[in-house]
């Protein structure tokens, strides 16, 4: 019987260090799941309404497009104004038109822009039943006509009344009219501008930005300031948040549109750092991936976004990568990349932005396996397709831009400096592809 003890306490040995390792391993897994639980608990609670003090987006819009916008709308309503002036032994007969649109960035007021818009005038006479003279003028109007920025839990608009624009005063190119019929046709020219733009029936929605569906999170933005920047020609819009306060002050009003350019929209690093942990916990960016590290629902693997910073010209997005199977080695390994932002032409789809990930670091491991494995990480797409999925939450329609929407942002450059990003486009029919 002693030949058969040694067998026994080998086999009793091999089993006392199988447990032992089992038991490490589990306490691994268990210490490490309690980590990646506490940097989830680590975010701090949405506020129950968003910060105006503290703007985290702003869209920037120059006065060529918003005049462009003005005239769209006047167009859907076009419409024109007659009236016939008896002269001495006949009558005047006239026709109003106004054609177009245009605004001027102007230092008067935070809240309003001087209007321009060109107008058509035809006219004829008759003398004693007889046709004498016809023709037409041009002409312009000036004015003033004010903005009115609007938030509530439904969105975001910024709108132009025509109705409440104000008329100043008409100059028309009078070559050709008789004298007896200047005032009566400057008169009519005047009060019919005003009653042309009167007759447009609502309010012109400039730009209106929608809640964005984000499953499971109460994240809002919503409009909080206007300021007019007159030298540059353009408009900012800054946009609250419901995220509580951090020494990042926010966006400061600032001029970002290069002449030529129409439309921007900018993003700070605790907003994008917010959308894309929104993105992630809504299931719009998947957090569970399978050993290929392909999105899975039961997968071993687990992403925890930490932060994402602009970061001379690029977008500083750091990660922890989880490996927490029901059995097996448990590992963590904290992640960071750069990736560059750019804007191509694709063959079906028109632009699209592509993040190219030209750098991709582990900085701190723990746990066993790690370095073995977390290279299979540094092989896989994900990052890119994280970075993608934000880069189209971005630029998506929840923006909507000219009277009824009719209009997108389709984005042309992009920039990464002084703790944000920029996406700078122009305007797009909202059904192009």
């Amino acid at each position: 019987m002693a030949s058969c003890r040694p067998p026994i306490l080998l086999a009793a040995l091999a089993l006392l260090a199988a447990w032992t390792l089992a038991a490490c391993a589990s306490q691994t897994c268990h210490h490490l799941d309690r980590d990646r639980l506490n940097l989830l608990d680590q975010r701090r609670p949405l506020l129950t309404s968003p910060n105006p003090q503290r703007a985290l987006a702003a869209l920037s819009i120059h006065q060529d497009a918003l005049g462009q916008m003005l005239t769209d709308a006047l167009r859907a309503h076009a419409r024109s104004l007659n009236q016939s002036t008896p002269i001495p032994g006949g009558d005047l007969r006239l026709t109003l038109h106004v054609d177009t649109l245009s605004v001027v960035v102007v230092d008067r007021c935070d809240h309003c822009l001087a209007l321009r818009g060109g107008l058509s005038l035809r006219f004829s006479t008759r003398i004693h039943g007889l046709p004498i003279l016809s023709g037409s003028l041009s002409g312009q109007l000036q004015g003033e006509l004010p903005l009115r920025l609007h938030a509530s839990s439904s969105g975001s608009t910024l709108t132009a009344d025509l109705g409440d624009a104000r008329i100043d005063r008409v100059s028309l190119d009078a070559d050709g009219l008789p004298r007896a019929a200047l005032d009566p046709v400057n008169a009519f020219a005047l009060d019919g501008a005003r009653a042309l733009l009167k007759a447009i029936p609502t309010p012109v929605t400039l730009a209106s930005w929608a809640p964005i569906a984000l499953p499971g999170s109460n994240l809002r933005l919503s409009a909080s300031s206007l300021h007019t920047f007159p030298d540059r020609r353009q408009i900012w819009i800054g946009f609250a948040a419901n995220l509580p306060a951090n020494p990042d002050p926010g966006l400061s009003p600032s001029p970002l549109l290069a002449e030529g350019e129409p439309i921007a929209l900018t993003f700070t690093a605790d907003a994008l750092t917010a959308l894309i942990a929104a993105m992630m916990d809504g299931d719009l960016i998947p957090d569970r991936l399978d050993d290929d590290l392909k999105p899975h629902p039961e997968g071993d693997y687990r992403v925890t976004l930490r932060a994402v910073t602009p970061h001379q010209g690029t977008l500083k997005t750091a990660f922890t990568l989880w490996h927490l199977p029901v059995d097996g080695a448990c590992y963590a390994a904290d992640l960071e990349g750069h990736a560059a932002l750019t804007v191509k032409k694709a063959k079906d789809r028109g632009l699209r932005i592509d993040l190219n990930m030209d750098a991709l670091s582990v900085t701190s491991t723990r746990g066993d396996d790690t370095l073995l494995r977390v290279g299979l990480w540094l092989r896989s797409a994900f990052l890119g397709d994280t970075l993608a999925a934000q880069a189209r939450l971005l630029a998506a329609d929840t923006l909507a831009l000219g009277p009824l929407g009719a209009q997108r942002l389709s984005v042309k450059r992009i920039f990464a400096e002084r703790g944000a990003v920029t996406l700078v486009g122009d305007l797009r029919p909202a059904d192009a592809p």
